[in-house]
């Protein structure tokens, strides 16, 4: 059961940070805050707090560096992506995981209703997993060394490589 809550939307958001950006936010400072936040997208919010758009670093370099805009100049409107996938913050994370393909994102907005709570990347979903992954075939290997002694579990570990 706690192996599940770990994998909860809510659990892996708590652990990452939220950066949001104005639409007229300039894409240099964009750019600069993913940098500092250590994030690779932004959720775009209108003067309401309502979530409007999403931009990535992908955005930021396809829309906007590769075709030789001013940064200084173009705006988080003008590279923004529009049609947002989203998961509400109670969905699953394989929900989630199928959305991200469906769609061929890497980024989700994680939603509470109308209200923007986190953004997913796709390698927190696949960390999450891991872990989670990691401390259950732990846990096997514990009670099948309590069960049968220290030796199976370590043979069980090495004949696994």
């Amino acid at each position: 059961m706690k192996q599940i809550l770990k994998l909860s939307l809510a659990n892996i958001i708590e652990n990452t940070m939220l950066l949001t950006v104005s639409p007229k936010d300039l894409i240099r400072d964009v750019a600069c805050k993913m940098t500092g936040y250590n994030v690779s997208a932004a959720a775009v919010l209108d003067s309401n707090g309502y979530l409007i758009g999403i931009i990535t670093e992908h955005d930021i370099v396809k829309k906007a560096v590769s075709v030789y805009r001013n940064v200084d100049e173009t705006t988080a409107e003008a590279v923004m992506a529009r049609d947002i996938v989203s998961v509400p913050v109670k969905g699953s994370v394989s929900s989630a995981l199928a959305r991200m393909s469906n769609k061929n994102v890497r980024h989700l907005p994680v939603m509470n209703g109308s209200k923007v709570v986190g953004i997913l990347d796709v390698r927190d979903l696949y960390g999450a997993m891991n872990n989670a992954l990691t401390d259950r075939i732990q846990k096997s290997e514990e009670m099948l060394a309590y069960a049968y002694g220290a030796p199976y579990s370590v043979e069980l570990s090495s004949n696994a490589a």
